[in-house]
């Protein structure tokens, strides 16, 4: 199904078209809860290599698959927010050149829409907040460098497509979380050109909180005012506001060295949970550096950290 109200040709520059009217407004947004039985819990994931969506209980029962049937060459397929959707991309072309469109299914029905349609070098779409939009990363302009990846929307009906970034804000390298929402839906961060960067999702307000970083993950504080990441020198974490203003995460048993996708905060915002490699375990971090709670021991490789609705649960890819 071709997406509404399209006005973009996909075989030109690929510039999204400007429509301010049609942006997000950042006024809070409200997430609907999940539905959650404390006795039972379900958690709802995605896989990698094909895209199949399932669902598994915590008492240990098989994991089911869920409606619908992805094409065998999806990749990236996330869970909307609300958990009613699925997105995936679609790759044709070869490594060198290639085109990537974006579809949303339901995940209790066939039914299914593409929403961006064979846009070169496409890469880590993603949902906002309240499941009504898609961020996404696509050519914005070029250097001697090559493409440069610039931060775009659009909703998921396929319309209201505006680009965020341009060529003059920097390259986004398309490494996983290295582009992350705030938890209300009223910023964007990303990292480009080296810079920790956060704007508006309405386009405006753009500014720079830090400089000369790794493209590691990053995390938002639960109320949105604060973004964590590792630090550049591996012995700590590094917390910064708004405003700039940065606090250090620290301590001597602490080590971060090679662990992207490892960084939550507690649902409270008092406390950060990191995978620790000194210990190979997973760790909650006080915010003043000052306590390591060690919450258990895995050698294998642990990511993509979330806690489940009622704070108590932790739930992790285990590679």
């Amino acid at each position: 199904t071709q997406a509404a109200n399209r006005t973009a040709n996909p075989d030109s520059t690929n510039t999204p078209v400007q429509a301010v009217d049609a942006r997000p407004s950042n006024t809070p947004l409200i997430t609907p809860t999940p539905t959650y039985d404390p006795n039972s819990p379900v958690i709802v994931y995605g896989t990698e290599k094909t895209c199949e969506v399932k669902a598994i209980r915590l008492n240990g029962y098989q994991a089911l698959s869920l409606a619908p049937t992805l094409p065998a060459n999806c990749t990236a397929a996330r869970i909307s927010p609300d958990g009613q959707k699925v997105l995936y991309s679609i790759q044709e072309g070869n490594l060198e050149d290639f085109t990537r469109s974006v579809e949303v299914a339901s995940l209790f029905s066939n039914s299914s829409l593409k929403v961006l349609d064979h846009i070169r070098y496409l890469y880590l779409p993603d949902w906002s907040p309240d499941s009504q939009w898609l961020s996404y990363l696509s050519i914005v302009g070029a250097d001697q460098g090559g493409p440069i990846l610039g931060l775009n929307l659009i909703r998921v009906d396929g319309s209201g497509q505006f680009q965020l970034t341009d060529q003059n804000d920097g390259t986004i390298e398309p490494i996983s979380d290295v582009v992350a929402w705030s938890p209300d839906g009223n910023w964007l961060a990303f990292i480009a050109g080296g810079k920790l960067q956060v704007l508006r999702s309405n386009g405006t307000g753009l500014k720079t909180l830090a400089e000369d970083l790794r493209l590691f993950t990053l995390a938002w504080s639960p109320d949105s005012t604060r973004i964590a990441y590792f630090a550049e020198d591996e012995t700590g974490i590094v917390i910064v506001d708004l405003q700039g203003h940065q606090q250090l995460v620290e301590n001597p048993a602490l080590d971060t060295q090679n662990f992207d996708e490892n960084l939550v905060w507690a649902p409270d915002g008092s406390s950060l949970v990191a995978y620790n490699g000194n210990e190979d375990a997973m760790v909650r971090i006080r915010l003043d550096g000052a306590e390591i709670t060690p919450l258990f021991s895995e050698n294998a490789f642990v990511h993509r950290i979330t806690f489940l609705p009622d704070g108590r649960w932790l739930a992790f890819i285990e590679t």
